[in-house]
Formats: structure tokens, sequence, C-alpha cells
């Protein structure tokens, strides 16, 4: 396993607490990181590929309470 596959997710208040997104993410396989920046994203690292793709299917465009929109985009190892 290398790095993982690291997530752009938009529309992330800082406010968030990072355990919040590791929660929501964590439902669709191991979470190994997550950064939140002060500028409205996040990147989420998921440990496998698979899930970091299945991550995008099922929450691209839906909204969460404390979070904002997700649109996730997939990014390069």
């Amino acid at each position: 396993m290398s790095g993982g596959t690291k997530l752009f997710v938009y529309g992330v208040n800082r406010a968030c607490p990072k355990e919040t997104l590791e929660d929501k993410f964590s439902k669709f396989g191991t979470v190994s990181d997550v950064y939140i920046t002060e500028k409205g994203y996040a990147f989420v690292t998921m440990a496998e590929e698979s899930d970091a793709q299945v991550c995008v299917d099922e929450l691209n465009g839906s909204r969460y309470v404390g979070i904002g929109h997700f649109r996730p985009g997939k990014l390069l190892p």
C-alpha cells in the first residue's frame, strides 16, 4: 500500500472539527489523515484508492450539517 489517495474537499467550514470529517469519510473506508485549511477546503486521505472513489461517488454534491456541501475530487497520490 502506498501513502493512500488524497481527496480535495470543497466547502468545509474552517470551524469544522477534524473528527467530524473523519467520522463521515470513515463510513466508506479507512481514513489515514484529515487536514482542514482556513480557506474553506480540506484534504482527506483514504488508505485505499477504491474507498476514495466510493467517497467521491457517494458524497459528491451532498450536504452535511457543520461542513457544508461536499464536492470531493480525487487527487493523484
